[in-house]
């Protein structure tokens, strides 16, 4: 375990190390998450550790520059439950930073409550520990704030405008609420690198009912409702009555869901079909209606040719168009059942 006082003491009296006034709300760092081992020393002991193994947002954390915690061991710690309710909060990290609450000075060992993890930068969410940078932006931090992403160009677009509700994931991803508009996307930076735009492949679903758009005539309608789906693949899939049908769409591993992993990924994309261009598909049709028409056969038995009283060479079209326009009626990337 990381010995976070000695960390930021340097021999000098700091934040970290200096005695300090009771207070209702205090800096914890996170030591404990999960799963514990059900102590047998007490029923007490026991007790509270099957309360903590019975919460996945419970957490022990230890509380900084106090004599609150000093005396006890990481095993020892009380348990901490989120402030937030459970659909909204967050689970920190062991050795993020979080906002302790408790109910008084006479029950600093009782059940205690969080608000957290606190994080100095958008680039940190996945993770900002109290060795590192998760403090720096704070009167007490010892390390320089995080680097301003104003001033990355690269960066612009990853992170929306705080004016708007944003659901922020931990790595990657994200849910945005405009006017008008909701943003949903995974992928919004390069991978491993949360300070470069990924403007190669992300996937999004783009929902908005306030969008103009310009007709064939020229009119320009407004107030258009308009959801786009954007990935590099994408699949239409039914439970029932599909064909072929996909009976391992809802796939749970180790207690989590997983949905459809990559195995079942590849079987979709080797067995769902492909949709069809529906403009190419009229063409094709189109071609073929006229060489139907438009065809006579010299005899018995012979291959059909186009009529001489006509200068239409419809059957040489279709002919001629027929085999790539098989092929470019199907879509490569777009797969249904």
């Amino acid at each position: 375990m990381v010995d976070f006082n000695s960390k930021y003491s340097g021999g000098i009296s700091n934040f970290f190390n200096k005695p300090t006034p009771f207070k209702n709300i205090q800096l914890g760092v996170v030591l404990t998450t999960g799963k514990v081992t059900v102590s047998t020393n007490s029923k007490a002991n026991q007790n509270r550790d099957l309360r903590f193994n019975a919460d996945e947002h419970a957490i022990r954390c230890r509380v900084l520059g106090s004599q609150y915690d000093n005396d006890l061991t990481t095993d020892e710690l009380p348990n901490c439950f989120p402030l937030l309710p459970k659909h909204l909060n967050i689970v920190p990290k062991e050795r993020e930073v979080v906002l302790v609450i408790t109910f008084g000075e006479d029950e600093k060992h009782s059940d205690r409550f969080y608000i957290g993890p606190i994080i100095s930068s958008l680039d940190k969410l996945n993770f900002d520990s109290t060795d590192g940078t998760a403090m720096s932006n704070l009167a007490v931090g010892l390390t320089s704030p995080a680097v301003n992403l104003d001033r990355l160009p690269e960066a612009d677009g990853i992170y929306d405008d705080p004016q708007n509700l944003i659901i922020e994931g931990r790595n990657n991803t994200d849910i945005i609420q405009r006017d008008n508009e909701i943003l949903i996307r995974s992928g919004k930076f390069v991978i491993n690198n949360p300070l470069v735009f990924n403007k190669e492949n992300p996937s999004f679903i783009q929902i908005n009912s306030d969008m103009s758009y310009e007709e064939e005539d020229g009119r320009v309608k407004s107030n258009v409702s308009v959801t786009n789906i954007v990935s590099d693949k994408i699949n239409l899939l039914t439970y029932k009555e599909g064909s072929p049908e996909f009976n391992n769409l809802t796939k749970v591993v180790n207690r989590k869901p997983t949905y459809i992993d990559n195995e079942e990924l590849q079987n979709i994309l080797n067995e769902a079909h492909p949709l069809v261009f529906g403009d190419t598909l009229v063409s094709y049709l189109q071609l073929f209606k006229a060489a139907l028409v438009n065809h006579v056969h010299n005899g018995n038995g012979n291959k059909p040719t186009d009529r001489t009283d006509t200068p239409t060479r419809a059957l040489e079209e279709f002919l001629n168009q027929a085999e790539q326009l098989e092929k470019d009626m199907l879509s490569k990337n777009i797969r249904i059942n």
